[in-house]
């Protein structure tokens, strides 16, 4: 209880403490934009030229959607998804699709862009008989 009454009794109390929490929550920003950032950040260079050198995973489809949100850069979700699945199955304009067999479903990863943005993605299992399942059976489409 002390310290609360010292906080509102002494006006330099007050003071300090807002300082300190305003300084606090100025901390590891930067003015710059996160496109910049990007083109700056040596891991993304690094993952954007390195390619992928193990197969294709339902459990790396599943982290490449993880790590990705409409509104991204698209520059380090490009990076992120060619080092995590490498590069897509198929593609039509801005949709990318990266597209596995794994017995009778078809596991689906599709990413859409826009302009220097993610737009949306989308990731699913498609049993036989679905229109996406179709995707398995033609690459490149």
């Amino acid at each position: 209880m002390c310290g609360a009454a010292l906080f509102f009794t002494v006006p330099e109390v007050r003071v300090l403490t807002l300082l300190c929490l305003f300084a606090a929550a100025g901390c590891g920003k930067t003015d710059e934009p996160p496109e910049r950032q990007a083109e700056r950040d040596p891991v993304v260079a690094a993952q954007a030229k390195k390619p992928l050198e193990a197969a294709l995973t339902v459990e790396r489809m599943v982290a490449a959607k993880g790590g990705l949100r409409p509104y991204d850069p698209w520059d380090r979700a490009w990076a992120h998804l060619v080092a995590t699945v490498g590069e897509p199955t198929a593609s039509e304009g801005d949709v990318f699709r990266w597209t596995l067999l794994v017995g009778e479903s078809c596991h689906v990863l599709e990413v859409r862009r826009a302009e220097d943005r993610v737009d949306g993605v989308m990731y699913g299992a498609y049993e036989k008989g679905t229109p996406q399942h179709e995707w398995c059976a033609a690459p490149g489409k």
